[in-house]
């Protein structure tokens, strides 16, 4: 996938990337972003065309984070993303948040909060059975420790599973 400015970057015309919609050769998956047609088109490709036409600016966040981590198995009816600045789009919602750059890593090429901040954004809107299992998962499968959970929780104390 690539924005129009990347594009036009590389000497690409908008009019050219026009042209090779109109003929099939490109596809936007969304406003300002092309990929070839052919390939599989998963929710986490969904989640970085949406990511590239904030011009790189959001990333995953909060529900979608959870489902692009592997826990929690049903796939989020919109696009959650975290940037600097709140805005709701046809496909996304981007929440304001400051992320520090401990937050953010890449997962197979998305921008996307760590696991433990995942978890931590969710804590308050997952019923405690899911957060338990989503902290028990995240933690077995060696994606995050409850040392590194208790300290971006404040230093709480006990289990956190």
């Amino acid at each position: 996938m690539f924005t129009t400015a990347q594009a036009v970057a590389a000497g690409l015309h908008p009019d050219t990337l026009r042209a090779r919609c109109d003929r099939g050769v490109l596809e936007p998956p969304s406003h300002g972003v092309y990929r070839y047609p052919g390939a599989p088109f998963s929710y986490a490709d969904r989640v970085l065309a949406e990511i590239l036409r904030l011009r790189q600016t959001a990333v995953a966040a909060r529900a979608t984070a959870l489902y692009l981590w592997g826990l929690v198995r049903r796939e989020p009816a919109e696009i959650q993303l975290t940037g600097r600045n709140r805005s709701k789009y046809r496909d996304a919602m981007v929440s304001e948040a400051k992320l520090g750059k401990d937050d953010v890593v890449r997962l197979a090429g998305v921008p996307i909060t760590t696991v433990a901040r995942t978890l931590l954004d969710v804590a308050a809107l997952l019923s405690p059975q899911a957060l338990t299992r989503a902290v028990g998962d995240a933690v077995t499968r060696g994606l995050t420790s409850e040392e590194c959970l208790r300290h971006l929780a404040g230093g709480a104390t006990g289990s956190l599973m």
